[in-house]
């Protein structure tokens, strides 16, 4: 199989960890009782988007005060390096251009129907937009500054790009109208945000390529996100039920064949430029 090179974030993850998985289940623990607490608090809301935001929000302050102050990790070994965050701004207009090519395939082929919201809510608007960047960064935070590092350093970087991703996908089994198509894109989508994670060698261009996605697919364009709906959106969009291949139904973009294209591509181009990262590397050690 073939060897890829550990990066600066590897690197220093393992001189900072003993290699055990015990910081990253408490830190899994935490996140659980906080949504766990969230979800008792708001029993009866059909909003389940909020305090699902709401407590990544929470989740995020906590788990990641946890994991450096206790566990001992850097800011670098997480791929939390501050001097790298200005990519955020990457990732967020990277997964611009993703949706809007999945957009307009989708309003071309008449697979949705859009106009806007009359009753949109600016005050919740702005909740979203602040609860999915928590949501982005959390979500990247545990499965790729904790569990793919991890992985890498047991397994090897290749072997912890797959596993990080299938785990990606199975978390989200659960959803409502999840799809064998829903899932096939997720683990994709899994592998490259994975791959950003690993080439980038922070977790900010994926983070805002995470929340950037989520944002402008729900709240912006009012698609489910993940097959949740939004409380306030943007854009009203209706979904035809006969082009669910394109719009994915009730889980919304995600399980769509658009997705599936524009995640194979991702996942191509980050597969030459990390061929190429890695033969220079070791063209560098000869």
């Amino acid at each position: 199989m073939y060897v890829l090179k550990f990066n600066e974030t590897l690197n220093e993850a393992k001189k900072v960890t003993k290699l055990g998985f015990i910081n990253i289940v408490i830190c899994y623990i935490l996140y659980s009782l906080v949504v766990g607490l969230m979800s008792f608090l708001l029993l009866g809301s059909d909003d389940n988007m909020s305090f699902i935001l709401l407590a990544n929000i929470i989740g995020a302050f906590i788990c990641v005060v946890y994991i450096v102050i206790v566990g001992k990790r850097t800011f670098v070994s997480l791929g939390m390096d501050i001097n790298k965050i200005g990519s955020y701004i990457t990732g967020c207009i990277f997964s611009a251009l993703a949706l809007f090519i999945i957009w307009l395939l989708n309003i071309l082929s008449g697979a949705v129907k859009t106009s806007f919201n009359s009753e949109l809510n600016v005050y919740v608007l702005l909740f979203l937009m602040v609860g999915f960047i928590f949501q982005g960064f959390m979500e990247e935070f545990l499965l790729r500054g904790l569990l793919f590092v991890q992985l890498a350093l047991k397994t090897g970087v290749v072997i912890g790009l797959i596993l990080n991703s299938l785990i990606f996908a199975l978390m989200h089994l659960g959803n409502a109208g999840a799809s064998l198509i829903s899932t096939v894109n997720t683990f994709l989508i899994g592998l490259a945000f994975s791959m950003m994670y690993y080439y980038h060698d922070n977790i900010w261009v994926v983070s805002g390529f995470h929340s950037g996605w989520n944002f402008i697919l729900g709240p912006v364009l009012g698609i489910p996100v993940s097959g949740f709906m939004l409380p306030s959106t943007i854009l009203k969009t209706s979904l035809s039920s006969e082009l669910t291949l394109l719009n994915g139904g009730s889980y919304g973009f995600e399980a769509g064949l658009p997705v599936t294209f524009i995640a194979v591509c991702i996942i191509a181009a980050y597969t030459v430029l990390i061929y190429k990262q890695n033969k220079s590397f070791k063209n560098n050690q000869l």
